[in-house]
């Protein structure tokens, strides 16, 4: 009988060891909820440029985002912006339409978006050390891209019957621990839409992944990491005075 206990008890230690551990790797990623702003340029691909180039009209976007960490490598964040885009059909490489006339419009435009961040290097912005300052990472979700109608076009045209349009977003980027607890970043975002009429042009019929407009984001994101004002206990040590952790020191 004794056996069979102290038998039941390895078993449980065995079990419960891993998750000790990794709830120990864990705790220091308590905080983990970035707040910031982005901003940065935005472009369009589409029918009046030839799919292939960047920023042929490119003009400027703005926002907010939020950011939960799970921890050093793998975030999710929640992105909302408001900016423009661009489009001139003098420099289509399409023949032209309308008459053959010069046609530019701007659409003022919303983003709202969730998504995905996956890092290659490990990441801390709490703990600064020099091997977990710096991270590239992959970025890719799902939005909605509220768009607004050209007046200067939308008149003469009988293609601007779409408020918006739903989009998935891949993208790159690096982030950089400046300083405790702020984050810098520069990403490209490419959002391939369910719509082919940013430009208030249908392509003849085909392949959507062709047809379909692309809305295209750099920008920079500056972010802070709200404190929550916990420790783990496995790094801290508890005096009637101080508070410590891996030899940072709080009142």
């Amino acid at each position: 009988m004794a056996f069979l206990i102290k038998k039941a008890l390895l078993c449980i230690v065995v079990l419960v060891s891993p998750l000790t551990l990794s709830a120990q790797d864990d705790c220091p990623y308590r905080e983990s909820h970035d707040v910031g702003v982005a901003g940065g340029i935005t472009f369009y691909m589409g029918d009046l440029g030839d799919n292939y180039s960047f920023f042929r009209t490119p003009s400027y976007y703005a926002g907010v985002l939020y950011r939960y960490n799970f921890n050093e490598y793998y975030a999710l964040r929640g992105q909302a912006a408001y900016g423009r885009l661009e489009g001139d059909r003098t420099r289509s490489d399409l023949p032209q339409t309308n008459g053959g006339l010069p046609w530019h419009f701007v659409r003022p435009i919303l983003l709202a978006e969730v998504s995905g961040e996956v890092g290659f290097l490990p990441f801390d912005v709490v703990r600064l050390r020099k091997n977990n300052r710096i991270s590239p990472y992959l970025l890719g979700g799902i939005g909605i891209a509220a768009l607004t109608a050209d007046h200067a076009l939308s008149s003469n045209v009988e293609n601007d019957d779409v408020p918006s349009s739903l989009y998935l977003q891949v993208g790159v980027g690096v982030k950089w621990a400046v300083w405790k607890r702020i984050t810098v970043g520069v990403e490209w975002s490419m959002r391939k839409t369910f719509t082919d009429k940013i430009d208030y042009v249908v392509s003849p019929p085909g392949s959507i992944l062709i047809n379909n407009d692309w809305i295209g984001t750099v920008g920079v994101v500056v972010t802070y990491r709200l404190s929550e004002d916990r420790l783990c206990p496995a790094y801290s040590q508890r005096t009637p005075a101080t508070r410590t952790l891996k030899g940072r020191v709080n009142p």
